[in-house]
C-alpha cells in the first residue's frame, strides 16, 4: 500500500501496479482533471450509489460489472452565506464527469472492462452549481400545503436544470412556516402575493435584503388566483423557475421593452417546439430555454444589451476566470440543448420541512354580508394570528374568501375600504372557532369624516453619520386631538409602535422608524384611529423601499423594486442621486375610483426623499378581468381629483406603464365589465 501511494503521487504510472490485488474482487477507479492531474476528495458513484471518496486520486470499489455507470464529482467551491438557517453556504460548485450532450442526454462513464483501471476525467466545463435555499411561510400552513410547496420546489430544481443545460439546481432546501426565519429566507410565501423576485446572483443571495415573494396557497399561472393544490403543477413550479431567473441568474423580464411596451424575447418563438423554446423570462408556462445571442429580440434585451444566456454567463463569471469553471451556453455549443429533463443522480434532493408546533385549520371560508344580507364585495381581509395581521386578499363577487393559516381563536377583520368618497365599509370582525368552520362577518357602509387621511410616507437613507436611515411617516389630520396609533415592522422584525407628534405646520401626525439596512426594505404598517363616535377604525398596509442604484447588480435603467413587482420604477441615469430612498406603500383609506370606472389595482403612493430630476417610468401590475379590454389607464391623484396619464397597457400581461415627473398617488382604472 505504501508503494501504491507513492505511485499515485505521480512518481511513476504503470497500469499493472495500479490494478487491484488478485482475488479481492475489486475494481480501481482513478479520477483526474482535464490536465491529467489526480483528484483527491472526489465522490465516486456507481449507478447513482455513493461508493466512497478518492484519496490520492484513487478509490477501490467492489468489482464492477460491464455496463455499470460511474458518476464522479468534486467540490471546487463553497460560497459563504451570512444568513441564518443556511448552514453557512450559498452554493456549492461541483466539477463532474457528466457531459451534457447537445441532444439533451447526459453522458457519464460506462464500464466496459471491470478488471481494467477505470480512468474517469472530470472537467471544468461539466460543473454543476447547487444552490442552498431557505423558505418561510408567513402563516401557519397545513401539512398538505407544505407538501405541495415541497414537491413544487423539487420539480422547480429539475426545471432549472433543464433551462440551464444541466448547470444549476437546488441542492438543499429547508422550509419553515409561521414566519420562522422570515427575514433570512430566500423564499417568502405569503397568504396573498403576486410572484416576484429581487434581482441578483451569488453576491446578493448572501444578503438578508433579497427575497423571492410568492403566494403560499398555490399558483396556477393566473395572478390573484392562488388555489391550493396548484403549486406542483407545471404552471406552479415553472413560476418558481422564472422567479429564480431574477433572484439567482440576474435576469430581467423579457415580455416588455424598457419603456414598458409589450414585447417578446425571441424572434423564433412561434417556430420551435417547447423543449427548445425560449424564454422562461417571457412566458414560462410553455418554454424551457433562455434566449441566446442567435435568437434574442433586441427590443427585449437583458440589461446592458445582452441575451439571457450572455447575462447568466456574465453574472456567474463563467467566462471571466473569477471562478474555476466554464459555463456552456448555446453560443459555445453551437446549438440549443433541449434537456436535460432529469437531474443527475447526485443532484436530487427532498426539501426538509420544519413544521410549527400547532397545526392550522385548512382553508376557512369567510362570508361577508351587510345587515341586509347582501354580499360585501372587493373588501380587503386580514387574519390576526399571533398578534400580527396577515393579508388574505379581497372578497369575491359573493363576498367570500378563503382564510389561510388560521387556528382556533384567531380573528378575521375586514379592512375599512372606500367604495365612494368619504364612505367606508367599517370593520366587520369574527373569530375562528374550534371546528375551523365557516366564519360570518357583518359590515355596513358608513359615511363620515375620516380623521386621518391617506399616509404619504417618505423613506430617508443617509450615507454617513446621523441621523440614521429611517422611514419618515406623515399622517395628514386636521384635528391634533385625534386618536392615532401606528405600528411598523421591517421584514418581519423589530415590530414596534411609532411615537407620533402633531406638526401644526404640516397639519399632520409625524414620526420615524429606524431602518436596518442589512435587512429587506419591506415594511408592514398597522394603523388604528377612531371615528366620529369613538368607534375604532383599524387597517393595515404593506410598504416596500429601495435605493436608487442599489438593486443588486443593477444600475440606471433597471427595475428599482425588483422584477415582476406589483409596482416598479425605472430611472434613467441622473434621475436621482445614487442611494436616494424611494418607498411604495399601499394607500390607507384609499380614495374611491372616478365615477363610472372600476379599479384594476390597489391604489399606491410612490414617494422619494428627493424629487425626480428626470422623468421616470412607473409600472403597475393590474387585473384586467373586471375591466373592458383596452380601457386600462394609470391615473394620478391631484388633490381630490384623479387625472389620467398617457399609458402603455398590456391586458394580456396585466402591466401598465406611464412616464411620471413627480412622486404621488397612482392607480389603474378602466371601464367596468357589465
Amino acid at each position: 500500500m505504501t508503494r501504491a501511494r507513492r505511485i499515485a503521487s505521480g512518481l511513476v504510472w504503470a497500469a499493472a501496479l495500479l490494478a487491484p490485488a488478485a482475488g479481492r474482487a475489486q475494481s480501481l477507479v482513478v479520477v483526474r482533471n482535464e490536465a491529467g492531474a489526480l483528484v483527491s476528495g472526489a465522490e465516486v458513484y456507481r449507478n447513482c450509489t455513493l461508493q466512497g471518496v478518492t484519496g490520492g486520486g484513487q478509490l477501490l470499489v467492489p468489482m464492477l460489472s460491464v455496463g455499470d455507470h460511474l458518476q464522479v464529482r468534486k467540490l471546487v467551491r463553497s460560497y459563504a452565506n451570512r444568513r441564518a438557517a443556511h448552514d453557512g453556504w450559498t452554493f456549492h460548485a461541483w466539477r463532474t464527469n457528466i457531459e451534457m450532450a447537445n441532444d439533451g442526454s447526459q453522458v457519464d462513464f460506462t464500464v466496459s472492462d471491470p478488471a481494467a483501471v477505470q480512468n474517469v476525467v472530470i472537467r471544468s466545463e461539466n460543473t454543476q452549481i447547487g444552490w442552498n435555499m431557505v423558505g418561510s411561510v408567513e402563516y401557519n400552513a397545513t401539512p398538505a400545503n407544505l407538501d405541495e410547496i415541497s414537491r413544487a420546489l423539487q420539480s422547480a430544481s429539475t426545471y432549472l436544470f433543464d433551462v440551464t443545460d444541466g448547470q444549476f439546481f437546488l441542492e438543499q432546501v429547508t422550509l419553515y412556516e409561521d414566519r420562522q426565519y422570515w427575514s433570512d429566507a430566500d423564499y417568502q410565501f405569503f397568504a396573498h402575493m403576486s410572484p416576484s423576485g429581487d434581482f441578483g446572483n451569488y453576491v446578493t443571495m448572501d444578503s438578508r435584503g433579497w427575497h423571492m415573494y410568492l403566494p403560499g396557497p398555490g399558483y396556477d399561472g393566473v395572478r390573484g388566483r392562488y388555489l391550493p393544490g396548484t403549486w406542483p403543477t407545471a404552471a406552479g413550479f415553472r413560476t418558481l423557475g422564472h422567479v429564480h431567473g431574477h433572484y439567482g441568474l440576474a435576469l430581467l423580464d423579457e415580455n416588455v421593452q424598457r419603456d414598458g411596451a409589450p414585447s417578446t424575447c425571441t424572434l423564433d418563438r412561434g417556430s420551435v417546439t417547447e423543449e427548445r423554446r425560449a424564454t422562461i423570462m417571457d412566458t414560462w408556462i410553455d418554454a424551457s430555454e433562455l434566449c441566446h445571442n442567435g435568437n434574442h429580440n433586441p427590443l427585449a434585451d437583458q440589461f446592458f444589451g445582452r441575451s439571457s444566456w450572455a447575462q447568466v454567463d456574465s453574472a456567474w463569471s463563467g467566462s471571466s476566470g473569477a471562478f474555476p469553471w466554464t459555463l456552456r451556453t448555446p453560443m459555445t455549443r453551437g446549438a440549443v440543448n433541449p434537456g436535460p429533463t432529469t437531474l443527475s443522480c447526485f443532484s436530487r434532493m427532498t426539501p426538509h420541512i420544519v413544521p410549527a408546533p400547532v397545526e392550522a385549520c385548512g382553508p376557512v371560508r369567510l362570508v361577508a354580508r351587510n345587515t341586509s344580507g347582501e354580499p360585501v364585495r372587493g373588501v380587503s381581509v386580514d387574519l390576526v394570528h399571533g398578534g400580527r395581521r396577515i393579508y388574505q386578499g379581497e372578497t369575491d363577487a359573493s363576498g367570500e374568501i378563503a382564510l389561510h393559516g388560521a387556528v382556533a381563536g384567531d380573528g378575521a377583520f375586514l379592512r375599512p375600504t372606500a367604495s365612494q368618497q368619504g364612505c367606508l365599509w367599517m370593520n366587520g370582525s369574527a373569530t375562528v372557532g374550534s371546528s375551523c368552520g365557516r366564519v360570518d362577518v357583518t359590515s355596513d357602509l358608513q359615511c363620515f369624516y375620516i380623521p386621518v387621511d391617506r399616509p404619504f410616507p417618505i423613506i430617508r437613507f443617509i450615507h454617513q453619520g446621523d441621523p440614521a436611515p429611517d422611514v419618515y411617516i406623515s399622517l395628514p389630520a386636521s384635528d391634533p386631538g385625534a386618536f392615532v396609533r401606528l405600528v411598523l415592522e421591517q421584514d418581519g422584525l423589530r415590530r414596534q409602535e411609532v411615537p407620533l407628534a402633531y406638526d401644526q405646520k404640516l397639519k399632520a401626525f409625524t414620526g420615524s422608524f429606524a431602518v436596518d439596512t442589512e435587512s429587506g426594505l419591506n415594511f408592514a404598517l398597522e394603523l388604528t384611529t377612531a371615528g366620529p363616535k369613538g368607534e375604532k377604525i383599524e387597517t393595515a398596509a404593506r410598504m416596500r423601499g429601495a435605493r436608487s442604484g442599489d438593486q443588486g447588480l443593477m444600475a440606471a435603467g433597471g427595475p428599482l423594486f425588483g422584477a415582476d413587482a406589483d409596482v416598479d420604477v425605472r430611472l434613467d441615469a441622473g434621475a436621482l442621486p445614487e442611494g436616494t430612498g424611494v418607498l411604495v406603500s399601499e394607500t390607507v383609506f384609499a380614495p374611491a375610483a372616478p365615477a363610472g370606472l372600476a379599479a384594476g389595482a390597489t391604489v399606491v403612493t410612490v414617494a422619494g426623499e428627493r424629487p425626480l430630476a428626470k422623468a421616470a417610468t412607473l409600472s403597475l401590475r393590474y387585473d384586467g378581468k373586471p375591466l373592458v379590454p383596452g380601457t386600462a389607464q394609470i391615473y394620478r391623484l391631484d388633490g381630490a381629483t384623479w387625472v389620467v396619464l398617457s399609458t402603455r397597457a398590456d391586458d394580456q400581461g396585466g402591466r401598465a406603464s406611464a412616464d411620471i415627473d413627480a412622486w404621488g398617488t397612482f392607480a389603474v382604472f378602466g371601464q367596468p365589465q357589465l
